[in-house]
């Protein structure tokens, strides 16, 4: 949803960049639009009317947001894992730290279908009594 955002922004400023400046080629000396023509009087028709630019800017916004977020990943959630604890960051709410103690767990359903947040339960150490 993000990326339409950004991108509709993008092309709103185009298009009011665009009706701002009022280029040659697509506008007449009056400030009104030239009409689509090839080949015919330049002023009065144009190669490009603003019709066919705001459908090429609309693709062309959202392959530019697409580029962007690419290059310039930011996740929503941060996750920070350590050796025997677990940090997550929810961009809504931060979460504790929840230190683990090296053992078996079980993932506890009812909490996680509830919740939608993974919980595990604690079964007990190692067998082989090493800490992992």
């Amino acid at each position: 949803m993000r990326r339409l955002v950004v991108a509709g922004l993008l092309y709103l400023t185009g298009i009011a960049i665009l009706l701002v400046i009022k280029p040659e080629f697509m506008f007449r000396d009056d400030g009104r639009w030239k009409e689509f023509g090839i080949g015919r009087d330049s002023n009065y028709f144009t190669h490009i009317p603003f019709w066919l630019f705001t459908i090429v800017w609309s693709l062309l916004s959202y392959i530019i947001v697409l580029f962007m977020e690419d290059s310039l990943y930011i996740p929503s959630n941060e996750i920070e894992f350590s050796r025997n604890s677990a940090n997550v960051k929810n961009a809504k709410q931060a979460k504790a730290v929840q230190e683990l103690i090296p053992g078996y767990y079980m993932l506890n359903e009812g909490y996680t279908a509830r919740d939608g947040v993974p919980r595990y339960v604690y079964l007990g150490p190692s067998p082989d009594g090493e800490s992992s």
